[in-house]
């Protein structure tokens, strides 16, 4: 989540938002979860 919060911020400055914040878990039987954020370009 750190770097994903670290690089919506930057995204954030140059127009674009967070619409979906989805978990995905690649590493099954581990603590570990991926997330894939859906963004879109604010006008």
């Amino acid at each position: 989540i750190g770097s994903a919060a670290r690089d919506v911020a930057a995204l954030a400055v140059h127009g674009w938002r967070v619409v979906r914040v989805r978990p995905v878990d690649l590493f099954p039987q581990t603590p570990h979860v991926e997330t894939v954020l859906t963004l879109e370009r604010v006008s």
